[in-house]
């Protein structure tokens, strides 16, 4: 109505992040490749968070080289730019998460190790899948450190739920704040550690969402436990 256009393209960026956040796959997919596909989309300050958020929803639905050249792109504008203190730890984060699945664990272990200087907790929904990654990989305790003492919201209250091993208490805390995702996740993980008791919702989440990796392991589980 006022004819800003800039106000219009930070508005539709804001909606990609709430519904990354929410667990929406499909719906950044869509909504990232409209913002990405639009002239001067790479000269936007919030274009490597967009792609961060498309190559989070990529790499949960098994698009591996897809999310992983999203990764590069949005690594290439921070690089050229500069870190910046709100973007840079979400995005080193869902890098690194993709170079590993690519199978570069090197370049992973840098692009986390630099992802752990710039999260901020003040931050901490721009990083919500940090603490997942870190037990993932048995770092844990990383996560305590980050957090010790810095006050929180109910991400961080999650986040340390599930990196001190109550990953059931942490589903429930993600379902609260109404991230999907994560939930669905740390309800996995708690599965794998011997406490199904959010597995199926997991998993119709998962094949909701047609996130077909966390789909296998799900069953991997149930037929573990059969």
């Amino acid at each position: 109505r006022h004819g800003s256009s800039a106000s219009l393209l930070w508005n539709d960026a804001s909606q990609i992040e709430y519904l990354d956040a929410l667990g929406d796959l499909g719906g950044v997919i869509a909504s990232a490749g409209d913002f990405l596909s639009q002239p001067g989309a790479d000269d936007r300050y919030t274009t490597p968070s967009i792609l961060a958020a498309r190559a989070r929803a990529q790499l949960a639905r098994g698009q591996v080289s897809a999310a992983l050249a999203d990764a590069e792109r949005g690594l290439a504008l921070l690089r050229a730019r500069g870190h910046d203190a709100q973007m840079s730890g979400g995005f080193l984060v869902a890098a690194a998460r993709c170079a590993r699945a690519a199978g570069h664990g090197q370049k992973a272990d840098a692009l986390l190790a630099e992802a752990l200087e710039w999260a901020r907790p003040s931050t901490e929904d721009a990083i919500y899948d940090l603490p997942l990654h870190l037990v993932e990989l048995g770092r844990g305790e990383e996560y305590l450190v980050l957090t010790d003492g810095v006050p929180g919201y109910l991400w961080q209250r999650a986040g340390r739920a599930a990196v001190t091993g109550d990953l059931a208490a942490a589903a429930e805390l993600y379902g609260r704040i109404g991230a999907r995702f994560v939930e669905a996740w740390a309800g996995l993980l708690a599965a794998e550690d011997g406490d199904t008791s959010r597995l199926q919702p997991a998993l119709a989440y998962f094949e909701e969402q047609r996130a077909t990796p966390y789909v296998e392991r799900c069953h991997a589980r149930m037929q573990a436990s059969a």
